[in-house]
């Protein structure tokens, strides 16, 4: 039996980031530099900081059994987004572009990589071959069997206003909603009603912008006027990963051909079907993202999600290979 226990801890300096250093000032309705045009340098101002207690229990046994299982718990954390592009929210630049140093100090939270559990237990199983009889002997023996049962922690998004400047700073995208009550469903949203395509009698509706809401009864709020306690980046998390693999391979041996086998493998993914859930930075067709003006807001298991190209559904292979 081996098991192992290590911190495993990382940072990061000088990265890579997108700023904007000549927004507009929401009090004067132009730009710091009223002669030019938004100023967007990638610069080398990000940083990240990396943490993780991992965790490793292995034995293999005499009859052609390995075991191993993996666990860690870690926290990643970095500036204004974790990637040049953006991989959360609306916008790769710090929602208070008029406060440089201070919104990235305001943006810095997990970033939109971290994983705070993943467990993984993967098994190889070398089939004994049955029985004495040649014929059987010949058709048991050559079987291994291996699979993967990963469990982690879902995706972030932030939660960011999508074409509504709300603090006037010249950017429609880098905009966060206010909290609200925090016992609310958590895809319930109260926008003033300046933005209701029919008035509400509360002064706010939900994000079909018709149904009248009481600004009590939300999560998060979109108010000009609400411009304290506003919503963190990546502060929003899709439900839990959880995926079985398996493969089942027989090896059959040519006979009177040195090294030249013959291989059957089957592959099974996801052999419990669930399904994996993904927030689409575009949100397209109405797709689930951290838009609060979206319909399916903070819903990935309705719409967004399952992610087909990361074969969230249940399917199989089966594969053929002459080895010599």
């Amino acid at each position: 039996m081996i098991a192992d226990v290590a911190y495993v801890g990382s940072r990061g300096i000088h990265l890579f980031l997108n700023e904007e250093l000549n927004p507009v000032n929401p009090a004067t309705g132009l730009r710091i530099h009223p002669e030019r045009g938004p100023i967007q340098p990638r610069t080398n101002a990000g940083d990240s900081v990396y943490h993780s207690l991992q965790t490793r229990l292995e034995r293999g046994f005499n009859n052609g059994l390995l075991f191993r299982f993996a666990y860690t718990y870690s926290k990643a954390i970095d500036d204004v987004n974790s990637e040049v592009f953006v991989t959360s929210g609306g916008s790769s630049r710090t929602s208070d572009l008029l406060n440089a140093f201070g919104g990235r100090r305001a943006d810095r939270s997990v970033a939109s990589y971290d994983v705070p559990h993943a467990a993984n237990f993967t098994f190889l199983y070398d089939i004994p071959t049955a029985g004495e009889n040649k014929v059987l002997r010949a058709i048991t023996s050559g079987f291994t069997m291996s699979g993967i049962w990963r469990i982690q922690s879902g995706a972030v998004e932030s939660p960011y206003l999508n074409g509504f400047d709300i603090n006037g700073d010249g950017v429609a995208t880098n905009d966060r909603p206010a909290l609200g009550n925090l016992s609310a469903p958590a895809n319930s949203v109260a926008i003033f009603n300046d933005l209701c395509d029919v008035p509400s009698p509360t002064g706010y509706c939900t994000n079909d912008f018709v149904t009248p809401i009481a600004v009590g009864d939300a999560r998060y709020i979109v108010d000009p006027a609400i411009r304290t306690g506003l919503a963190g980046r990546n502060t929003l998390r899709a439900p839990t990963l959880n995926r079985f693999d398996v493969s089942l391979m027989k090896s059959i041996k040519m006979p009177y051909l040195e090294n030249h086998r013959f291989e059957i493998r089957m592959d099974f993914f996801n052999v419990f079907n669930h399904p994996i859930f993904t927030w689409d930075a575009a949100s397209v067709g109405g797709n689930s993202d951290g838009d609060v003006f979206n319909t399916f807001f903070n819903q990935p298991e309705l719409n967004g999600g399952p992610n087909t190209t990361l074969r969230s559904f249940r399917s199989g292979r089966i594969q053929l290979r002459y080895v010599f």
